[in-house]
C-alpha cells in the first residue's frame, strides 16, 4: 500500500514543480503563489515530510531527503530566493526562512538529530551549512 501523499496549491503563473516519493509514509504541501517558481523533491525511505511555500517571483527549491523522520518546512517570499536542502540519516529538522530577495541558503544534515533554522531577511545574502550528527544550529541574517 502507498501511504505516500503530495498537495499542491499554485495559483501564479509559470510555476513547476517535480516530486519524488519513494518508501513510504512521506507527505509534502506545497503552496507557489508567484510566477516562474521552481520546486524539485525526492523522498526516499520511510516518514520524511516538507512542507514548502513559494510567493514571489523566480525561486527555486530544490530538497532532498533520505532516511527516515525528516522534517523539513521551507518558506520564501520574495524573489530569485534558491535554497537546496539534503537530509541524509534520521530525525533531522529544517526550518528555513527567506523573505528578502536574491538570497542563497544550502544546507546539508548527514547522520541523525541535527536541527536547522535559517532566517535571511534581506537580500542577496548566502549560507552554507553542514551538519554531522546530533549538531543545532540557529544562523539569522539582515540587512
Amino acid at each position: 500500500m502507498d501511504l505516500d501523499s503530495w498537495d499542491e496549491l499554485s495559483a501564479g503563473g509559470g510555476n513547476t514543480a517535480g516530486v519524488i516519493q519513494m518508501g513510504a509514509d512521506h507527505s509534502l504541501t506545497l503552496e507557489q503563489s508567484g510566477e516562474a517558481n521552481l520546486f524539485r523533491s525526492a523522498q526516499f525511505n520511510f516518514n520524511n515530510s516538507i512542507n514548502a511555500s513559494q510567493n514571489g517571483f523566480a525561486n527555486n527549491i530544490t530538497a532532498i531527503q533520505r532516511g527516515s523522520g525528516n522534517k523539513a518546512s521551507i518558506t520564501q517570499t520574495g524573489d530569485y530566493n534558491n535554497v537546496l536542502m539534503h537530509q541524509a540519516g534520521f530525525n533531522n529538522y529544517t526550518e528555513i526562512s527567506q523573505l528578502g530577495g536574491f538570497n542563497v541558503a544550502e544546507l546539508t544534515q548527514l547522520g541523525e538529530n541535527n536541527s536547522a533554522y535559517i532566517i535571511q531577511n534581506g537580500y542577496g545574502l548566502s549560507v552554507s551549512v553542514i551538519q554531522s550528527g546530533n549538531q543545532n544550529v540557529q544562523i539569522e541574517q539582515s540587512n
